[in-house]
């Protein structure tokens, strides 16, 4: 009796030695996660709205409360009455599991659908920014039109109305921001807020389908018709594959925005067609397609014999870029958004239309080469860098005398990836401003890129590049005297090559 006793005394004081130890271990282990959840939630930059990479404390406050402020600022809607006129007087009775089983019969019947009487299609919907953009007087007349109390009606605005924000940026609060429209997340009362607003986009597509102006899928004979079903802020809408409802589906979509504040999130949304919906039911498609069932090279054979030169080139650099978001996805792991490849696609588009006007400007472009300017003169050659690999853009300056020495010389990356003519013209400026920095008076400005040339020359200040070439063009007037030319690659070689050593180094 006396040894148990003994031996169990022992296991307690193991027990006790190894539960210590435990925890003293797992207290450990806790600190470091917490750290390392720290630097990893650590905000280093932002991009501002101008495309500007801010990363010290205050420039990226000032870019999370201008966001902010945006977001929360009404729009002013006044559209509201054409919505609350919609919306019946009295709340039915619903239940959003029975959206789930219907939502799955309808896109397994769409899945299988085989005649080819009537082509359906599914629109999914996502909300940007649910809750912050619901515009409180819509509330209001949703409310009012609802029949709630105005004793009621006016408690709820109260709740809703007297809210504000700060801006915590890693742990620290910045100044307050006090909304004009929004609905808090986690405040209890939003959902169901959020729901009596939701009543008003249902209201419209009903009203259209009452009026035969949209039509709902129904999977059989004696089913109702089902024309749009709601999970909070995500919807699912259902209407015939023509030109005519989806331009009506478009009206309700923009009166709903316009009353609510609502906005379409278009990357979080999607469109799925029913299984017999002939390829020719897209719009604007530039060729008619009798087989759905066709591969890329049937497609391209399609648009090279009854499309235009123009569709056949935007079909392939469309491709092409598909093909390389493909390939970063596969070996690089780097997921690219729609946006993204078709910004990536038109870039191709630009670079080799450059190059063709480069070709065009004829033989003496070729046999043209690197002159100094004239006595009294300083030559400004510049050029910029870009690539579709995601590293920053780059450009670089080399200033000459008349005797081809080099008095200056820069070569640095831009805070972001531009377009390539954008890039040249970032660094056109670069150049002039560092001319101006070294008390230059004359100046012969020199490029590769000719649509920049061109637009300088004729005073074109209108497009996305408008302000930056008139910024150019009212410092190049503070200079007695400036020139501007075009010239080759070959001959622009030193500055070209201080590009792509900025690009590849990421060097000033």
């Amino acid at each position: 009796m006396g040894v148990w006793v003994e031996k169990s005394m022992s296991f307690e004081k193991k027990s006790m030695i190894y539960w210590k130890m435990k925890k003293l271990c797992g207290s450990k282990d806790q600190e470091f996660n917490a750290s390392e959840r720290r630097k990893k939630n650590t905000i280093v930059g932002l991009w501002d709205e101008n495309g500007i990479w801010c990363d010290n404390k205050e420039s990226i406050a000032a870019v999370a409360i201008s966001y902010f402020k945006m977001l929360y600022t009404t729009s002013l809607p006044s559209r509201i009455t054409e919505v609350t006129d919609t919306i019946p007087t009295r709340v039915t009775k619903r239940l959003i599991t029975d959206n789930v089983l219907v939502a799955f019969e309808l896109m397994h019947y769409l899945d299988h659908k085989k005649d080819v009487k009537d082509c359906f299609m599914a629109v999914k919907l996502d909300m940007s920014k649910a809750y912050d953009r619901v515009e409180w007087s819509f509330i209001e007349k949703v409310t009012e039109r609802m029949g709630f109390h105005e004793r009621w009606i006016n408690l709820i605005m109260h709740c809703i109305t007297i809210v504000s924000y700060s801006v915590l940026v890693n742990g620290v609060a910045y100044r307050s921001i006090v909304p004009s429209r929004g609905l808090r997340q986690g405040d209890p009362l939003s959902p169901y807020l959020f729901l009596l607003c939701a009543d008003g986009f249902s209201s419209l597509i009903g009203d259209a389908t009452r009026n035969k102006m949209l039509n709902g899928v129904s999977i059989c004979r004696g089913c109702p018709m089902i024309s749009h079903l709601f999970f909070a802020d995500d919807s699912l809408l259902f209407c015939k594959t023509s030109r005519q409802e989806c331009q009506k589906l478009i009206e309700v979509l923009e009166l709903c925005e316009a009353a609510s504040g609502q906005k379409i999130s278009a990357d979080k949304s999607s469109v799925f067609f029913s299984h017999n919906t002939p390829l020719d039911r897209w719009v604007d498609c530039p060729v008619n397609f009798n087989s759905v069932y066709l591969d890329v090279s049937d497609i391209a054979l399609k648009i090279l014999t009854e499309g235009t030169s123009k569709d056949l080139e935007t079909f392939f650099v469309t491709a092409c870029s598909l093909w390389y978001s493909r390939n970063q996805v596969v070996f690089e792991e780097n997921i690219r958004t729609p946006n993204q490849v078709w910004i990536f696609a038109k870039r191709i588009t630009q670079d080799y239309k450059e190059a063709s006007n480069i070709f065009a400007y004829g033989k003496a472009a070729e046999e043209q080469k690197w002159s100094p300017p004239p006595p009294g003169m300083f030559k400004v050659n510049v050029d910029g860098a870009t690539s579709g690999d995601g590293n920053p853009s780059c450009i670089r300056v080399i200033i000459r005398d008349n005797r081809g020495e080099t008095i200056a010389a820069l070569c640095m990356p831009l805070n972001g990836q531009y377009l390539s003519l954008e890039t040249e013209v970032l660094a056109l400026e670069k150049g002039v401003l560092l001319a101006k920095e070294m008390e230059l008076e004359q100046i012969v400005l020199e490029t590769d890129a000719l649509t920049v040339v061109q637009c300088l020359l004729a005073g074109d200040k209108e497009g996305e590049l408008g302000h930056l070439l008139k910024g150019i063009s009212d410092i190049l007037k503070t200079f007695s005297n400036w020139q501007i030319k075009h010239l080759n690659r070959d001959c622009n070689r030193v500055a070209h090559e201080l590009a792509q050593l900025a690009k590849c180094t990421g060097a000033k």
